[in-house]
């Protein structure tokens, strides 16, 4: 018992990351707003090209997680629902949400624009070209002047070019 109430002693009330099993978002969301919790599941659409028809499909836009928001009354209940893996934490302790993680994923949950996932590029990181005349080539993000450019090699003569790519072209190696 004392175990459980040191973890539950780092909750604080704020909206936490849910992992739930693979593909079971708006199911889990749903059985979590009926033990009346407040969450939130951004979703988008996809159109899913099978060989006689196209489908409309609602995916989750952060597959594998909700965001609930909840204090220590209400960690066992989250935790407890069918579906539901753990709550994200950094080491030992919970942590909440920033407040601008949870204004972008309350707008993402009220907004009307298209959006889709995409993959997280950071600068250094090394990412494949996937359009255009450099498709298939890898090469090291960067950034400069407010755009995205990657650093393609030619290993054999010591040397590097820097290639203007918009991100859309590009997915993680």
């Amino acid at each position: 018992m004392a175990t459980q109430t040191m973890v539950n002693a780092d909750v604080q009330l704020g909206c936490y990351a849910v992992k739930v099993r693979a593909q079971g978002e708006e199911a889990v969301a749903k059985a979590l707003r009926e033990r009346g919790h407040d969450v939130l599941a951004p979703m988008y659409t996809e159109v899913r090209r099978y060989s006689d028809r196209l489908k409309k499909v609602n995916c989750a836009l952060f597959p594998g997680y909700v965001f609930v928001q909840m204090d220590i009354e209400t960690i066992m209940s989250v935790v407890s629902t069918n579906g539901v893996s753990y709550i994200v934490r950094t080491g030992r302790s919970f942590e909440p949400l920033s407040d601008d993680d949870v204004k972008t994923v309350e707008a993402l949950c009220r907004g009307e624009e298209q959006c889709e996932p995409c993959d997280y590029l950071q600068v250094g990181q090394k990412v494949i070209i996937e359009e255009g005349t450099f498709a298939g080539l890898t090469g090291v993000l960067q950034r400069v002047r407010d755009e995205n450019r990657v650093v393609v090699a030619v290993e054999s003569l010591h040397r590097a070019v820097s290639v203007a790519i918009r991100s859309s072209a590009l997915r993680l190696v």
